[in-house]
C-alpha cells in the first residue's frame, strides 16, 4: 500500500486544481501516473483515498514445505533448469527464484 504521506501530498495538489499529469510530474515518478489517476478520480468520486487492501494477491507464497523441496531438489548431484524445477514443485512464476 502507498504511504499516507503520498495519498495527502495527492489530496491536497488534486484540491489546489492541479490534474494528475501536473501531479506525476511534481512528484518525479514517485508514484505512477495511472495510480494517480486512480486516486484523482477516488477523490471525486468519494471525496477521499480510501485503500482497503494491496489489489491482486500475494506476490510470494514461501511455504517451508517448497523451501525444502527445493533445496533438496538443488542439492542433487545433477544440474536442475529453473524451468523443471518450477514443474517439479508447482512454483508458478520462475522469475522469482533467488539462488
Amino acid at each position: 500500500m502507498k504511504s499516507k504521506d503520498l495519498q495527502q501530498v495527492v489530496f491536497r495538489k488534486y484540491e489546489d486544481v492541479d490534474g494528475p499529469t501536473k501531479i506525476f510530474r511534481d512528484l518525479n515518478d514517485s508514484l505512477g501516473l495511472t495510480t494517480i489517476k486512480r486516486w484523482c478520480k477516488m477523490i471525486r468520486d468519494t471525496g477521499s483515498i480510501q485503500l482497503s487492501k494491496s489489489p491482486g494477491g500475494p506476490r510470494f507464497a514461501r511455504t517451508s514445505k517448497k523451501i525444502q523441496k527445493v533445496k533438496h531438489k538443488l542439492n542433487q548431484k545433477k544440474m536442475v533448469s529453473v524451468r523443471s524445477l518450477t514443474k517439479d514443485c508447482s512454483i508458478s512464476n520462475p522469475v522469482h527464484i533467488e539462488y
